[in-house]
């Protein structure tokens, strides 16, 4: 009896696992994370975020937005991702969209790509 109660618990302690691992799993699109990368001093991040928030966006396509100001962490994946983009050091600003494979940059073409991602082109 003690061990079909020890089965059942194990079980459920698995199952409970399992659940929790699924619900704060991060999530991704297609397997890839979409990042914007922007600074609270930035007037052309401002106007992306501007967009974003009168059109949902972030109800119609999952992405993460990284503030790179005060945070290193942040600023180094932006760095990261520019080089990876073939940015030369010098010249990486934000707004910067990372769809995970390629790099946008700047107000007009972020926005485009969330127009197709959010079906507003059509």
């Amino acid at each position: 009896m003690k061990n079909k109660k020890i089965i059942i618990i194990s079980i459920a302690v698995v199952a409970v696992a399992i659940i929790l691992a699924v619900i704060f799993m991060p999530k991704s699109t297609s397997g890839k994370t979409i990042n914007l990368y922007v600074s609270d001093t930035c007037p052309h991040c401002k106007i992306v975020e501007e967009y974003i928030e009168s059109n949902d966006i972030d109800k119609k396509v999952e992405f993460d937005i990284k503030e790179v100001t005060g945070s290193i962490s942040n600023a180094r994946e932006l760095m990261d991702r520019a080089n990876t983009c073939g940015i030369n050091q010098n010249e990486v600003g934000v707004p910067l969209l990372w769809d995970g494979s390629k790099c946008l940059v700047g107000d007009v073409d972020i926005i485009s790509f969330f127009k197709d991602k959010a079906g507003l082109n059509q």
